[in-house]
């Protein structure tokens, strides 16, 4: 069983992204975004870095290679929508957002703007944990 901080009681994070056809990079900042600010000892700024860590990758690599959806997510929107994911994870403010972003992206030809927006929440969050601290 996964920790609460994974799912809220909701749907498992690697359920979400497994059924969202995200990749490695994809899945991973899905996951570190959700966890953010929930994960006792652990500080939100350390889970915002590394959720802007792969989607960095991912955008460096998408770039170099000009990858595209390989699934559009029409299977993953029949089994919840992007919005109710959220909502079953008990996700608010920038997790909430930057999980839409990042559930969004499969189910557009514009992947590279749904990441590049995640990116910008996480470095607003960032800023906000730096200046906090």
């Amino acid at each position: 069983m996964k920790p609460d901080y994974y799912h809220n009681g909701g749907p498992d994070v690697i359920e979400v992204a497994q059924r969202y056809d995200l990749d490695f990079e994809l899945g991973n900042a899905l996951k570190y975004a959700v966890r953010a600010g929930r994960k006792p000892g652990e500080p939100a700024a350390r889970d915002w870095e590394k959720a802007r860590t792969y989607l960095q990758r991912w955008k460096h690599y998408a770039l170099e290679h000009d990858v595209r959806p390989y699934m559009q997510g029409s299977l993953a929107l029949e089994w919840m929508a992007p919005a109710a994911v959220a909502d079953a994870l008990g996700l608010d403010g920038a997790r909430r957002q930057v999980a839409l972003a990042l559930l969004e992206a499969p189910n557009s030809f514009e992947e590279e703007l749904w990441v590049t927006r995640a990116l910008e929440l996480i470095e607003r969050e960032l800023a906000k944990e730096t200046a906090d601290a």
